[in-house]
Formats: structure tokens, C-alpha cells, sequence
């Protein structure tokens, strides 16, 4: 029993760490592709997510919400114990639940409701993060207009 929970975990952890390097990856992208300004320093290079990445992230959510409705099955272990099998069933939705963490207006465990949620998620990072790269490119224009030639360069950096 102890080893299937130690399981979960180690699966929940790696998603979570897959989440958040897949994030600062695409952070790191976001600021390279900010500084792709063309020779008339009006156009910008567009950032769309990758596709791998994201086939990626489908493949291990899934195989892990197939574990966690192995482990919900009650064939799979004896359920005799009731403390047990309530921190099983805890455990075994926490890791159901973890993109319901990430954004809460999500309804219900529908595996497509969850990936279109993600998905959605990662768009508006995107274009947040865009907005943003394009805004700090607006201001570094107005500074190097001003004469101020390094200081837009280092700008156009961020």
C-alpha cells in the first residue's frame, strides 16, 4: 500500500517538475524571440507554443490519470481497511486533480475538459508574456528615438 502512495508521489512530483521546466523553457524562448527585432525594429517574431512539448505533457498526465483510476479500482487492493483505502482514494485524486490546481474554473475530471484547460492556460501565458516583450520593445523604441541608444539596447535585452 505504502508503495503504490510513494508511486503517486513520485509521479505528481515529476509532473510538476515537467510543468515548471517546460515554463521557464518557454519563458527563455519568449525573451530570445523579443530580442528578433527585424532591420525596421517593428516587427516581431511570433512565439507558438511547442507542439512536442505539449504531446509530451498529454502523454504523461494521461498515463498518469490511468494510474490513478487503477489505483481507485477497487480489484487492485484490499479495501478492508477503511483508513487506508480513504488515503489511497485521497492520494489517488490529488493526483487526478493536479491541472485542476493550476486553473480552477475547470469543471469535473473530463480528461478532454483538462487538456483544453491547459491548453487555454498556456495561451494566455503566452499572450501575456507577449504583450509584455512587446511592451518593453515599445518603450526601448521611444528611448533610442530620445538619443538614448544603450540604454534601448539593454531595454530591447529584457
Amino acid at each position: 500500500m505504502a508503495a503504490v502512495i510513494k508511486k503517486i508521489k513520485e509521479i505528481v512530483s515529476k509532473i510538476k517538475d515537467f510543468i515548471m521546466s517546460k515554463l521557464k523553457k518557454d519563458l527563455k524562448q519568449l525573451k530570445y524571440e523579443a530580442s528578433l527585432i527585424s532591420k525596421d525594429r517593428d516587427e516581431y517574431s511570433c512565439v507558438v507554443p511547442n507542439k512536442a512539448s505539449l504531446d509530451k505533457f498529454d502523454k504523461v498526465y494521461l498515463d498518469t490519470y490511468h494510474l490513478a483510476e487503477a489505483i481507485l479500482d477497487k480489484s487492485d487492493f484490499d479495501d478492508s481497511d477503511e483508513e487506508k483505502t480513504v488515503k489511497l482514494s485521497k492520494e489517488a485524486d490529488k493526483v487526478k486533480q493536479l491541472p485542476l490546481t493550476v486553473k480552477e474554473t475547470i469543471k469535473g475530471n473530463e480528461y478532454a475538459n483538462i487538456m483544453a484547460g491547459m491548453l487555454n492556460l498556456l495561451e494566455k501565458k503566452h499572450s501575456y508574456l507577449w504583450s509584455l516583450a512587446d511592451t518593453f520593445n515599445s518603450v526601448a523604441n521611444k528611448i533610442e528615438k530620445s538619443g538614448d541608444r544603450d540604454r534601448a539596447t539593454e531595454m530591447k535585452r529584457c
